[in-house]
């Protein structure tokens, strides 16, 4: 042997950092770094190449389905991969290398332009699978009269989303627009989002208008979450999967004493705000790769008496976007999931005659390859009075100028799920807990909790202020069937303190 290759390390132009590179149309990304060969002898006719990849895998486990742990002595799983980019470049090549007389190694600095003509997809890497990088050093050279020898290294190289692709798409028109007409058996609602993209640690604004149930139903409640979706593929088997996230990133729902809106002896339209946190406990950017497609959908189901299934679902695809470095996630404005009553949703769907129409608008869908990782899931916590249905109003007359009084001060106040004595202060706005009327008591239940049963049973059983001081945890138990013994000390201790004012 005439040459003989003791050392050979790649690394970046920071030796102390990993290879980071970022990614996006019109970008111009470099990988620098050096190339580090010691010798302990001359080596003849080397030529070194440096070699840049982009792999894309998808993991399976026995019987086709989709990977759902990493893989272990007991777990096995099979890999579909797929290389998706390649490129190289010639470093070095030469008849002959001494050794450094220092005993140094020797230095082979590089810049390896990335592709500027189009996005590549983050680094990623999951249970089901992965989208990863590397950047790989051979060394061919020649070992004795016919014989040649190579040495290989390689190093990982996370990939990111370029900050001017991050701005172009934050700064795209994407507004999101859907009005659909009543029918027979469908509720007439409109649904509008300024903006389908979103930074990672921002929110979604929802603006959401339900202006009629079908004929003999009546609203019991909406609901409205983000989820995230992801497909893997496995091309060898012509199969796909879809991965499972346990929870939600967010949600919000409202549930209503069952009001029937619009129309003859209906109620006026319910029209609400609502936003949905993009945490970055729990999010992941959305981004498509071979084999793999992340993404996130808002989903939107209005829901009726009629039926425990959704009387309308719509899913609205959300493109998620890395934060930007410029700004730290402490320095974002950071929203709860909430939902607030608005004036300002336009009745447009009286302005068309009542058929079964539907009319999206989608501006710029964007679905450039984005960035990965992060997620979390907050549950709502809302303000807004149940409404009341006209048969109502008749009986609650003598408490309507209590109810706008109250009404006034609980939209103005700052939803804080540590704060929800101060969210409810209606001892000021009424002259005393006995004299609610059954509306009121049914808004001071919802702070313990929003869900269907719990403010159907106190709805259906007329429980007013009177009624209310005076129970017993049987009454909550039997009489209303409310099972949880946590919520029904919550609701005695609160009951307690109101027998005091």
């Amino acid at each position: 042997m005439t040459g003989v290759i003791s050392q050979l390390l790649i690394v970046s132009k920071d030796p102390t950092a990993n290879f980071f590179a970022e990614s996006g149309p019109h970008s111009s990304a470099l990988l620098e770094g050096t190339v580090l060969m010691k010798l302990s002898s001359k080596l003849k006719n080397p030529r070194m190449t440096l070699e840049f990849r982009g792999v894309s895998e998808s993991r399976w486990e026995f019987g086709g389905r989709l990977a759902q742990k990493s893989e272990s002595p007991s777990y096995k799983v099979t890999r579909n991969m797929k290389v998706f980019h390649k490129s190289s470049d010639l470093l070095h090549d030469s008849k002959e290398l001494t050794p450094n007389p220092m005993g140094d190694a020797i230095t082979f600095p590089f810049r390896l332009s990335l592709p500027h003509n189009r996005a590549l997809p983050p680094s990623y890497d999951s249970n089901s699978g992965s989208v990863f990088y590397s950047l790989k050093c051979t060394v061919l050279y020649q070992d004795g009269l016919l014989s040649k020898s190579t040495k290989e290294v390689d190093v990982p190289v996370i990939m990111q989303m370029a900050e001017p692709v991050k701005e172009m798409l934050l700064t795209a028109q994407s507004d999101y627009a859907s009005e659909v007409h009543a029918t027979s058996e469908t509720v007439a609602y409109t649904v509008h989002l300024q903006s389908t993209t979103v930074l990672v640690g921002a929110s979604v604004e929802v603006d959401l208008g339900i202006f009629q149930t079908p004929a003999n139903t009546k609203l019991r409640l909406f609901r409205a979450s983000l989820r995230l979706a992801g497909t893997f593929t496995n091309d060898q088997e012509n199969t796909t999967g879809n991965a499972k996230y346990p929870r939600p990133l967010s949600e919000v729902s409202q549930a209503f004493p069952l009001v029937k809106i619009g129309g003859i002896g209906g109620s006026e339209p319910v029209k609400r705000q609502f936003q949905l946190y993009v945490d970055p406990e729990l999010a992941i950017a959305s981004f498509e790769a071979p084999l793999i497609n992340i993404k996130t959908m808002l989903r939107l189901e209005i829901i009726l008496d009629n039926s425990e299934s959704a009387n309308v679902t719509v899913e609205i695809p959300i493109l998620v976007v890395p934060p930007l470095k410029s700004r730290r996630y402490a320095e974002m404005d950071r929203h709860q999931s909430t939902i607030r009553r608005v004036d300002s949703i336009p009745d447009s769907i009286y302005s068309m005659a009542s058929m079964a129409t539907t009319s999206t608008k989608r501006s710029n869908s964007i679905g450039a390859p984005l960035s990965p990782p992060v997620n979390w899931s907050e549950h709502a916590m809302m303000h807004e009075l149940p409404l009341l249905s006209l048969e109502k109003l008749g009986r609650a007359k003598s408490a309507r100028r209590k109810m706008s009084v109250l009404q006034s001060e609980m939209e103005h106040m700052e939803l804080n799920p540590n704060r929800a004595s101060q969210r409810f202060s209606i001892s000021a706005a009424a002259e005393g807990p006995v004299n609610w009327t059954p509306e009121m008591v049914l808004q001071w239940i919802q702070q313990f909790d929003p869900s269907v049963e719990v403010v159907q049973a106190f709805h259906e059983h007329q429980i007013d202020g009177g009624i209310l001081i005076n129970m017993t945890d049987d009454d909550l138990k039997n009489a209303l069937g409310i099972a949880s013994l946590g919520f029904r000390r919550k609701v005695l201790l609160a009951i307690g303190k109101l027998q005091t004012q």
